[in-house]
């Protein structure tokens, strides 16, 4: 955003867009019935983001939408009269000079007192109008005295029409003001899928569908993006935020691929076409963070069910079902496995992670690995494992596992 801004042109936080829109068109009915229309203009411009680094690199972006405030000038008074300026006289001891756009203001009134040059009258006055005819001679009048000076009542009316209007253009020109406040704080979408691979891996999955006010990970990653993922300071000591690593990383780019080649128009569900739109705009904000931070686990259900359905067709063509696979409390060394899912979620004990693979004859296992594990969907390794006991899964065989141990990873 460009800090200098034309005395005219405001970068407004898009959030609060409407509410200004609203006042504007307020204000300028009310004018229009004090005697005094089409004085007040505005127009938006396009909309635009300036992105912010903050704390571990994450990034934060602010959404402005610039407007631009018009005060039309010769404002015409009864009797050829025109306004030059309005002087407020209660907040300061030289006045707040509201001039009229195209008006040119002697230097004089710069310091004058809440005189009026009808009346002569000295008392306190809390604005004054400075006027001037034709023939370029300007008079100060009070706020009583413009309609018997000027012999018309609607005198006051257009004045003070235009004090509202001038008023108001100038308050939005203190950034104090509640039009500038809470600026809508926006996520970059990479950024925010990188952070919630990170909170995944290392506290699983919490939906908000559990029940858990401020502890599902949608809730707990935003909360960390609005305090710029600065540690919070409890009674035993710090919490910090997840470390994002290189993993973390590659894992929201692959998500993000995924979705970017698919066709909104042909997607199957709502979930699917919403996700998508978050994924065009390229940004996460309060209301979206529920359906950004579901990209990771959604994507990572995509892979190994795609995973699955290759081996599926495969084992069809070869006519080979899943079978168990050795001896409950027995040990099995030298098992190859091509693993087809990771699922981090909490349990009663912790996180734990839910891993799917196969082995290379076609039969199915599980593993509930305690904590986070490094194996990676699509990859195949060699293990030892325990087999816990035999079951069965959507009707199909399956070998639960536990005490893995890898003995060789990423096998070609």
């Amino acid at each position: 955003m460009n800090d200098k801004k034309q005395d005219n042109v405001f970068n407004i936080p898009t959030e609060n867009l409407a509410a200004l829109l609203s006042d504007l068109q307020k204000l300028s009915k009310r004018a229009a019935k004090l005697g005094l229309e089409d004085a007040l203009t505005w127009s938006a411009g396009d909309t635009f983001q300036v992105e912010k680094v903050i704390a571990r690199g994450h990034k934060k972006i602010r959404e402005y939408t610039p407007i631009t405030v018009n005060l039309v000038g010769d404002i015409k008074l009864p009797g050829g009269w025109h306004l030059v300026a309005t002087l407020d006289h209660r907040s300061a001891e030289t006045p707040i000079i509201l001039s009229v756009p195209g008006e040119e203001l002697p230097t004089k009134y710069r310091s004058t007192g809440p005189d009026c040059n009808h009346c002569k009258l000295d008392r306190r006055r809390n604005d004054t109008f400075v006027i001037r005819d034709e023939q370029g001679e300007y008079k100060q009048v009070g706020r009583t005295c413009i309609a018997d000076y000027l012999g018309h009542k609607d005198a006051l009316n257009i004045a003070r029409a235009y004090q509202y209007l001038a008023q108001f253009v100038g308050s939005l020109r203190d950034e104090d003001s509640g039009y500038y406040r809470s600026a809508p704080s926006i996520w970059a979408l990479d950024d925010c899928l990188a952070f919630t691979a990170a909170l995944v891996r290392l506290d699983g999955w919490a939906p908000r569908s559990a029940g858990t006010d401020g502890a599902a990970t949608a809730d707990q990653a935003w909360n960390w993006f609005l305090q710029n993922f600065e540690p919070i300071k409890t009674k035993r000591g710090s919490i910090h935020p997840p470390e994002v690593i290189e993993k973390d990383t590659e894992l929201a780019a692959k998500a993000l691929a995924w979705l970017d080649v698919q066709d909104p128009t042909k997607a199957k569900s709502d979930y699917l076409y919403n996700v998508q739109a978050i994924t065009k705009a390229g940004t996460v904000t309060r209301r979206t963070i529920g359906l950004a931070a579901s990209i990771i686990g959604t994507y990572k259900r995509v892979v190994e069910r795609e995973l699955r359905y290759a081996r599926e067709r495969k084992e069809k063509y070869n006519g080979k079902p899943s079978e168990w696979v050795g001896e409950v409390k027995k040990r099995i060394k030298g098992l190859e496995i091509e693993v087809f899912g990771t699922y981090e979620a909490q349990g009663d004990y912790g996180v734990y992670t839910r891993v799917v693979f196969k082995d290379a004859e076609g039969n199915e296992f599980v593993w509930f690995a305690s904590g986070y594990t490094d194996l990676e969907a699509g990859q195949k390794y060699i293990i030892d494992a325990t087999v816990k006991k035999h079951n069965e899964f959507k009707g199909k065989k399956q070998t639960q596992v536990n005490r893995v141990t890898v003995k060789q990873g990423l096998l070609q």
